[in-house]
């Protein structure tokens, strides 16, 4: 395996090419990146979220710092970047710091999102002085009526409180970290009235940039009141699949180039496995490159190629 990150672009690339002219799974190196579960438990009560809605099919809990930093030793001179979490919140995570400081300490670019209910709860030092790339912060409402539609349990004047903390922390330091603070407003019917003024708000309180998203949602009439008025900010046709295509299209570049890892160490097939319903292996148990190398992430590597219908998760896939 080669620890430069040019050249395992260019292979990547290259392997991903002829694993869809050939029709057969070709993976030669490691993931660029790879997205982290410390916990899956969350303070909020999203309803359109497995976590929010306490429906998750698997145990709740949270990673032990040892094995975490035998994973990352494993990985950190192969891949670029990491993020916090796959699933969950992380800053729920009472040793999140140290998770943070270590990745930093491997030289690996960190990657954070969050709800931003604990900006202004915790110490934020270590964002500081860590090689943070990204914060993302989820604020789906520019007022608080509108925001706890779907951030259940959340208070926006506490979360634009953390962020101002943050951006006036990081002005103190004279850091350059975080690179970026990022709002994501996620565009919902019943928030999309507000789209004229996040460019204002976002400003007022320090973001470096707004993210604006379609919202995923359960493809039943349930999902569907969540839906904007606009179809500009829906990524779904009619009959609720993808307007992209992926859903249906042969292959998927996920399954080549990004890992996810439960709390227990159980390799997702990818981010939409929530269930860990097609785990390939654990990598706290059989080492990381065992398990994205192996047999099984192969196999599911082929039906994802020739016979997509193979894999149920795919169908509800909701990639743009």
């Amino acid at each position: 395996m080669l620890k430069s990150q040019y050249l395992n672009r260019q292979i990547r690339s290259a392997s991903k090419r002829l694993s869809s002219l050939l029709k057969r799974p070709i993976v030669w190196i490691p993931p660029q990146h790879i997205a982290i579960e410390i916990t899956n438990t969350c303070n909020l009560r999203c309803p359109m979220c497995k976590m929010g809605q306490r429906n998750l099919g698997r145990k709740i809990g949270s990673m032990e710092y040892n094995n975490y930093c035998k994973l990352i030793d494993e990985v950190s001179p192969y891949i670029k970047s990491i993020s916090f979490p796959w699933y969950g919140e992380p800053f729920t995570h009472k040793d999140f710091y140290l998770f943070v400081e270590y990745a930093s300490k491997k030289e690996l670019e960190i990657r954070i999102q969050t709800n931003g209910t604990y900006l202004n709860k915790c110490k934020l030092d270590y964002l500081i002085g860590c090689n943070v790339k990204l914060i993302t912060v989820a604020i789906d409402g520019l007022d608080q009526e509108t925001y706890e539609k779907y951030r259940v349990g959340g208070n926006l004047a506490d979360i634009v409180a953390g962020v101002e903390r943050l951006v006036e922390l990081r002005r103190k330091k004279r850091s350059n970290f975080p690179k970026r603070i990022q709002m994501n407003f996620i565009v919902m019917k019943h928030n999309e009235h507000q789209l004229p003024h996040i460019e204002e708000f976002s400003r007022k309180i320090g973001f470096d940039n707004i993210k604006i998203k379609t919202v995923h949602v359960d493809r039943n009439e349930d999902g569907k009141k969540y839906l904007p008025t606009d179809d500009k900010y829906i990524r779904y046709k009619e009959d609720f699949r993808l307007k992209s295509g992926r859903d249906t299209k042969p292959g998927c570049p996920t399954l080549w180039h990004t890992a996810v890892v439960s709390w227990d160490g159980k390799m997702g097939l990818c981010c939409i496995d929530y269930d860990c319903e097609y785990s390939p292996g654990n990598v706290f148990e059989q080492g990381f490159f065992n398990v994205w190398f192996g047999e099984k992430m192969q196999s599911y590597r082929q039906d994802v190629l020739v016979d997509k219908e193979r894999i149920s998760i795919c169908s509800r896939c909701h990639r743009i």
